[in-house]
């Protein structure tokens, strides 16, 4: 069983005024089967560039386990 942690994540992209996300605080587990609905622009790709790394948090931590 791995774990994903996301703890007080901020972060918006630079030159830009609006942020995407804001104190967001979630544990997932991997083996559950999970899906990201919501309208266009609203941070699901940016939530999954975070869990990979590609992206960096302006404040907070992405922790992987397992």
């Amino acid at each position: 069983m791995a774990q994903i942690l996301i703890n007080n994540l901020n972060f918006s992209y630079e030159g830009s005024a609006d942020v995407v996300f804001e104190n967001a605080s979630v544990n997932l587990d991997t083996d559950w089967k999970l899906g990201l609905i919501g309208r266009n622009g609203r941070g699901k790709t940016t939530l999954l560039r975070l869990i990979y790394q590609l992206h960096k948090p302006s404040r907070g931590t992405v922790k992987l386990f397992g």
